[in-house]
């Protein structure tokens, strides 16, 4: 997980939510229940501070910009598009912004939001990356660098597991041998592909027992999710 600090200058929207709490204190008390709030959990004062101060335009831009990348947690995409918004961060004045690398124990709490839970990597798998969290290809005749306890396969149709299938390392995989090894549905890898609050819950109701099993080596060579 990559996210980027401003150091010991924090971002100007931090001292606007603060001075905006405050203001919103005294806002009058129609807005604690006679009138709805622009935003139902804040006071009208905090998104009309954010509104003053803040270019939509540019924040459109940057949303675009962010959409050229592919974010996939650990590609290239994601590291690419971490540094294009350290660097301007910069550009806006922000010398120190830094990318960190954080835990990924599924213990760390991020406010309150838990890190994602980790596995493992193969170390034969590490060194092929160039950079450190990248995607690595991998040809049929290293796949022994992939093998583990427990692999899943983010497959999205059941041709794909056949076609796994066919190829002839495939079936040396320990994990593969086993039962241990798990295939998700298209729902279910673009849950665990593009990450957001609500997909947190539907990868943990759908991946955990089939992970349970996978553990058991009762898991089943069929695609697991919706």
């Amino acid at each position: 997980m990559r996210l980027v600090r401003g150091g010991a200058r924090p971002l100007p929207f931090v001292f606007l939510l603060a001075a905006a709490r405050i203001a919103g204190a005294q806002e009058p008390a129609r807005n604690a229940g006679t009138q709805e709030r622009l935003v139902p959990f804040f006071p009208d004062a905090i998104p009309a501070a954010i509104r003053a101060e803040t270019d939509g335009a540019a924040a459109l831009e940057t949303v675009r910009e962010l959409g050229r990348f592919h974010r996939v947690q650990g590609s290239p995409g994601y590291a690419a598009a971490a540094e294009h918004i350290r660097a301007k961060a910069a550009a806006a004045g922000l010398a120190d912004a830094a990318i960190e690398r954080l835990p990924a124990d599924g213990k760390t709490r991020y406010a309150h939001f838990l890190s994602y839970l980790g596995f493992t990597i193969n170390p034969k798998l590490t060194p092929l990356a160039k950079h450190p969290g990248e995607q690595v290809g991998v040809s049929e005749e290293r796949l022994d660098v992939i093998d583990a306890d427990v692999i899943v396969f983010a497959t999205e149709k059941e041709r794909d597991i056949a076609n796994l299938k066919k190829v002839p390392t495939f079936k040396f995989l320990e994990a593969v041998k086993n039962q241990s090894a798990v295939y998700t549905d298209p729902t279910l890898s673009g849950a665990m592909y593009f990450t957001t609050p609500l997909s947190f819950q539907y990868i943990l109701d759908k991946l955990t027992p089939a992970l349970k099993d996978a553990v058991a080596g009762h898991s089943p060579e069929t695609m697991i999710g919706g």
